[in-house]
């Protein structure tokens, strides 16, 4: 798609997995788990350009798996920061002028065809795309006063997110705050009207070992 460029981002260490290399380099099958995303991003999308966030202490790392792969995948690789924020700003830095911008965790490789295709198409005719799922059990909040919460007003946020490029590049220009975790809190802080589009609800982030193990078989 020429008018789409993609972000994976994999800048992270991921120390609550505590294993002894980043959740994103951990192999299922004999391969890394960025590897999947990154190859299901471009067999499904061929977007214009693809742009891999990886730790500064693992980019020969990187490197070397795509080597020894034998990867032929067009990417530009740039460093991550010390939040998630900073590795966003980081491969934004790196993308050339063009329409639709997709922002994704490197560390949830279930993406689909038909997933992605909604997502973009949405993004096109909205100038964003967010994809969500419900909330089906309780949710208590848990402070000084316990609170049962109505779920239904609730969602929980997924990536990869699409936006109009002038949008997201100008809503990385706010300045970070410890409570951003999530590209779209920015464009809404922005005052644009967010479009939510149903996610998948096995499109799961890798955190923890019971996250990893739901992956492996799925995968």
């Amino acid at each position: 798609m020429n008018n789409l460029s993609f972000i994976i981002v994999a800048g992270g260490l991921g120390r609550r997995m505590k294993h002894k290399i980043p959740k994103q380099f951990i192999e299922i099958n004999n391969k890394p788990i960025l590897l999947y995303t990154l190859e299901k991003v471009f067999s499904y999308l061929k977007p214009k350009q693809i742009v891999v966030v990886i730790p500064e202490n693992y980019l020969e790392y990187w490197s070397n798996i795509i080597k020894k792969n034998n990867i032929k995948i067009k990417h530009d690789i740039v460093k991550g920061g010390k939040e998630r924020y900073y590795s966003v700003k980081n491969g934004l830095k790196k993308i050339r002028k063009t329409e639709i911008v997709a922002i994704h965790d490197g560390v949830r490789p279930l993406l689909t065809k038909s997933f992605l295709k909604k997502l973009y198409l949405a993004a096109i005719k909205n100038g964003n795309a967010i994809p969500y799922c419900e909330i089906y059990d309780t949710l208590v909040k848990v402070n000084k006063n316990t609170s049962y919460e109505n779920r239904n007003e609730f969602i929980c946020i997924q990536t990869p997110q699409f936006f109009r490029y002038d949008i997201i590049k100008k809503a990385y220009e706010l300045p970070y705050e410890q409570n951003i975790t999530d590209d779209s809190y920015l464009v809404y802080k922005l005052g644009y009207k967010l479009h939510f589009v149903k996610g998948l609800k096995y499109n799961l982030k890798i955190t923890t070992q019971e996250d990893l193990r739901i992956i492996k078989s799925l995968l």
